[in-house]
């Protein structure tokens, strides 16, 4: 078993993240993460990471290794199905939507469900060879 607790919004290659924990799991081997995809105190709104253009973001960065990934749920179940596991169950934390005049280029393809997720759980399993997990 695999869990993280506010740590996966941080990482910059996810969907690399998420292969190299399929490849350490063995098959029936769960996951479970707690993602936080608010700003952490870098916008004032909790969502306002979303509106800062690239230039801005990576003057804010710095030379910091790492900050925080900007990415929406969305791209962490994307991620995560692309790598091979299968999500048995996600629970959503809801905040208010920005306009969505106000995003960035980069998050104007956001949908209203990312726009709106402050957080999840999220629990997958590395199927059984072959089969789906039954979970």
């Amino acid at each position: 078993m695999v869990f993280s607790q506010a740590v996966m919004e941080h990482v910059e290659k996810v969907y690399e993240t998420y292969r190299s924990l399929h490849k350490y799991l063995r098959p029936g081997g769960l996951m479970s993460h707690a993602i936080d995809n608010k700003s952490h105190g870098y916008a004032r709104d909790w969502n306002g990471h979303w509106t800062l253009s690239e230039l801005a973001w990576r003057f804010l960065k710095g030379n910091r290794p790492y900050l925080i990934n900007r990415l929406a749920h969305s791209d962490h179940i994307e991620a995560l199905g692309r790598a091979g596991f299968e999500i048995i169950s996600e629970i959503r934390k809801r905040g208010q939507i920005l306009p969505r005049e106000s995003l960035a280029r980069r998050f104007l393809k956001l949908t209203e469900n990312d726009l709106r997720t402050s957080g999840a759980f999220t629990q997958a399993v590395k199927p059984l060879a072959g089969m789906r997990s039954g979970f």
